[in-house]
């Protein structure tokens, strides 16, 4: 009579399916991060857009520089007050500079879609 007996700790069973489980694991945390990744170039391309828009949208409007020379003259011919003057200066300074962070802000969103482009 020959008694046998099998040691848990030398068998191979459960390893095989241990290892496949790992591999999946790992290909779906994989499938994931391309998902994040697109998830984020496609919110960074609508922010670029709706920037860009803006920054259109602030240019049409301030036109050129003729409005500062506009209102030099207004105050040079006594039609508006000094007062009126900086007031109206104030606001053509202020819309400019939010025109201009528009544009640099869709630089920044353009330059962060320019590196998802070198990581593929």
């Amino acid at each position: 009579v020959i008694v046998g007996m099998s040691i848990p700790l030398f068998s191979t069973r459960h390893k095989v399916s241990a290892a496949k489980a790992i591999g999946r694991s790992l290909q779906y945390d994989e499938e994931m991060r391309v998902i994040e990744r697109m998830a984020s170039m496609e919110a960074t391309r609508d922010k670029a857009l709706r920037l860009y828009s803006d920054y259109n949208a602030l240019k049409s409007v301030m036109g050129n520089d003729d409005y500062m020379s506009l209102l030099k003259k207004s105050l040079d011919n006594g039609a508006i007050s000094i007062i009126d003057y900086l007031n109206e200066m104030s606001f053509f300074l202020e819309a400019s500079q939010d025109m201009l962070d528009a544009l640099y802000n869709y630089h920044v969103e353009v330059a962060t879609l320019n590196k998802y482009k070198l990581l593929n």
